[in-house]
């Protein structure tokens, strides 16, 4: 599970181990390269292009023009249906073997054939120096989260050196909203936007364009339901003081209303499985003293111990839209264990994120 933000990064003595063995057991396919998210792919693909598109509006040779190189290109997937669209020529970068393999023998294979694809480099980006002035654009896309600071810096260095006149370098990153999230499952770190630009600084780059990517949340809240179920769980009067939300039978991705209930914490424990992923809105009542209550709201982010890679992958696309509908909450609590959700632990959260006691006779505080 990915920790919460962090204010500093620092990888561990395996990093690039891990995230080598971690990669291993991912398919060759396109639903692999997206971990298991293959909706993302149209909406990927047309955003990219249209972002492409604008950063080589001034190129008066053409949108076939020019030679790209595609880091952390996996089986291809955007050299085939982005880069080859609007360059002659790509290099593939990829430190697992097995997916340029995939490439080589089918996904590519008419690519090849036809000449559009130069070298195929089984390398980390860590150790990949790109060939002085070759590149009119270097495109990184989900892959930069797997390089520690220093390597990145030294690695957007190298590849400004391989950029011909006019050339440019292009990441496509997921970001965080403050500091570092890392995974350390899959040893990659999402970086706030003031981080890259930091390090994008030390590597003697500045930004010229920004664009957002759009479109790739599939409709997760179809059950009408769910805005029921979150206006009883809100509401004082109603006897409902939580719910559960989970993933529907034959869906991968809708959400719907798993169970609601009147009690506390302890009674939603009960509807957690262990291989199951789910998303927990429950109200807490606090008070000083009969003249003193209110009522604070907990988000609970459930990813059971046995939840596969594809669907932890899912999660943190997921729950960005999850914390739109569910969206007025104190504090959010992660949790793989049934043990990490108690009644006494969420109202010392609740205190420490409300900076008051609003419970002081049961409190050491």
């Amino acid at each position: 599970m990915p920790d919460s933000h962090k204010r500093t990064f620092r990888a561990t003595k395996t990093w690039y181990e891990d995230a080598d063995e971690y990669w291993k057991g991912v398919p060759s396919s396109v639903n692999g390269m997206l971990g298991g998210l293959e909706f993302v792919h149209g909406p990927d693909v047309r955003d990219s292009l249209d972002f492409i598109t604008k950063m080589r509006a001034g190129d008066a040779s053409g949108s076939g023009h020019g030679y790209a190189c595609d880091c952390g290109a996996g089986i291809g997937r955007v050299s085939k249906h982005m880069l080859l669209s609007r360059f002659d020529k790509v290099d593939l970068v990829e430190q697992n073997k097995q997916f340029l393999d995939a490439a080589a023998s089918q996904y590519l294979k008419p690519e090849i054939e036809a000449g559009r694809v130069g070298e195929m480099l089984p390398i980390g980006l860590q150790k990949f120096t790109p060939s002085e002035g070759r590149y009119d654009v270097v495109w990184c896309q989900w892959v930069l989260s797997h390089l520690t600071d220093d390597d990145l810096v030294a690695f957007l260095q190298r590849c400004v050196s391989g950029l011909a006149p006019g050339g440019v370098v292009c990441v496509k990153e997921n970001i965080a909203a403050q500091g570092y999230v890392v995974d350390d499952e899959d040893s990659s770190v999402t970086r706030a936007a003031a981080v890259f630009e930091r390090l994008f600084k030390s590597a003697g780059m500045a930004v010229v364009h920004t664009q957002m990517q759009t479109g790739l949340r599939p409709d997760m809240f179809a059950d009408p339901e769910i805005a029921k179920a979150y206006e009883d769980v809100r509401d004082d009067k109603s006897e409902t003081t939580w719910l559960l939300l989970t993933f529907s039978e034959g869906s991968k991705d809708a959400l719907t209303v798993g169970h609601t209930g009147t009690g506390d914490i302890a009674e939603l424990k009960n509807h957690l499985k262990e291989d199951a992923a789910a998303f927990g809105y429950i109200r807490v009542p606090m008070s000083n003293d009969e003249l003193s209550q209110r009522t604070k709201f907990v988000l609970v982010v459930w990813i059971g111990k046995d939840v596969g890679v594809m669907r932890k992958a899912k999660l943190s696309v997921q729950k960005s839209d999850v914390i739109k509908v569910l969206s007025n909450y104190a504090v959010e609590i992660p949790a793989g264990e049934s043990s990490e959700l108690t009644a006494d632990d969420i109202l010392v959260r609740l205190r420490k994120a409300g900076g008051a006691n609003y419970d002081r006779q049961a409190s050491n505080y």
